[in-house]
Order: structure tokens, then sequence, then C-alpha cells
């Protein structure tokens, strides 16, 4: 596992930045555990990162239906953008959204994704949606 060094004195409140998510699509959670100097380990925390934020589009459903990724949820507008495997890009051309956000269809022959799991989340003003993993 790799170890990251962290200095946070006796307590306090602090963020911790992960990178290199996009080369593990399937990850949607982590275990952390701290270690200190002298080798003493915390419990271990599950963190999910999964879900959405407050206010932002959800995904309830989806599927993959003629070389569309078929979203079924809440809050989809044209102004949506798309977070593909920790890249963030606009709705591809030939993507759709209905007139009532609850179905966005979004064209996938636009997007560069890999062949097994990738993972999408849907970007609004900000806000993050939940995270699908769709295996293509």
């Amino acid at each position: 596992a790799p170890r990251i060094g962290l200095s946070i004195g006796t307590s306090g409140n602090f963020t911790l930045t992960v990178t290199g998510l996009s080369g593990i699509p399937a990850a949607v959670a982590v275990t952390l555990v701290l270690v200190d100097n002298a080798g003493n380990s915390s419990i271990s925390n599950l963190v999910d990162f999964s879900g959405a934020d407050a206010g932002a589009p959800t995904i309830s459903k989806f599927k993959v239906k003629n070389g569309k990724l078929v979203l079924t949820g809440d809050g989809f507008t044209s102004a949506i953008m798309l977070e593909v495997n920790g890249a963030t890009v606009a709705l591809p051309q030939g993507s759709t959204v209905n007139a009532t956000g609850k179905k966005c269809k979004i064209n996938l022959a636009g997007l560069t994704t890999r062949s097994g799991p990738n993972r999408f989340r849907v970007l609004l003003g900000g806000l993050r949606s939940n995270i699908i993993v769709v295996s293509l």
C-alpha cells in the first residue's frame, strides 16, 4: 500500500488528496488507515466518494443502448459536463437531454473510454452527481 507523509499536529481537520484514481476506474471507495512515526495505526475507516453533492444531478439508473449511455435520474440540463475516468469533458455532439431533466443520452463515440470499467459522473454548476461504473 502506498504511504503518504502527513503532519497534522495533535489534532485538527485536514484534507487528504489522492491522485491517480483515473487509473482505477472501478474505485468508488477507499479504506484509510493512519500510521504515526512510532508505527501506531488508527482504526481503518471506509471512505466512500461515490455519492452526489447536495443539490447536484443524480443518476438512479443507466444502460448502454445503440452506442449511447442512457442515464435516468434527476437534474440533467443541456449545460451538464461529464467526468469520464477523472477527466472533465463537454457533453459530446449527438447527446441529448430531455425537457424534464430526467433522462440523458450520451453519445459514447464522442468520448475517450477504455475497454472494461469506466467511471462516469455528471457535473453541473460546480456540483458532482453520484458515480456510476460502466463496463464497455
